[in-house]
């Protein structure tokens, strides 16, 4: 497994594919009948795009995906693609590691809940998770983990070791 630098740019994308050293993967095969998603009749280049960043800046949807190393971008508009980009190697049939495409459905999941007020963001995530008590995510919130600044390092061995599947002394991934 690559050292901590695995989790700087540009080579997050290629080690994220190392997390089955950690933890093991399985193929989910498709469909026999796949239905392919409808384009717009007309593509929207969304690259040109400018919002307002974290520090308030005004930046290009385009400069901010290369910034954050994006490697898929999708955006669906009345049930039609409007827009599909993807960069580093990546394609629309590339495998990828769930975890960068789960993070999008439980955010979204972990929305809803808060809006109907049935989970408080602003709480220690042990109070959903209570087995997180004794891993290095004790004492984050939700809104913290949501933002990814729980404070743990997004190292794949470092998140191993936060939820105690190897010590920092041994530095090993868990047996498989």
């Amino acid at each position: 497994m690559p050292s901590a630098s695995a989790a700087e740019a540009p080579s997050q994308p290629s080690s994220g594919n190392s997390v089955r050293k950690l933890v093991g993967r399985q193929r989910i095969a498709a469909a026999d009948t796949v239905t392919p998603l409808p384009l717009a009749s007309q593509p929207t280049d969304l690259l040109g795009v400018t919002f307002r960043d974290g520090e308030e800046k005004s930046t290009y949807l385009g400069d901010w995906m290369e910034a954050c190393d994006t490697d898929g971008f999708l955006v669906m508009h009345e049930g039609h693609i409007i827009t599909e980009i993807y960069s580093h190697d990546m394609t629309p049939s590339t495998n990828h590691g769930l975890g960068s495409l789960t993070r999008n459905v439980v955010a979204s999941a972990i929305a809803i809940l808060a809006d109907q007020r049935k989970l408080d963001l602003d709480a220690p995530v042990e109070t959903y998770m209570p087995e997180l008590s004794k891993s290095g995510f004790a004492g984050a919130t939700i809104q913290q983990l949501l933002d990814m600044r729980s404070g743990v390092s997004s190292s794949m061995m470092k998140i191993a070791q936060a939820m105690g599947w190897s010590s920092a002394e041994e530095g090993k991934p868990p047996p498989t």
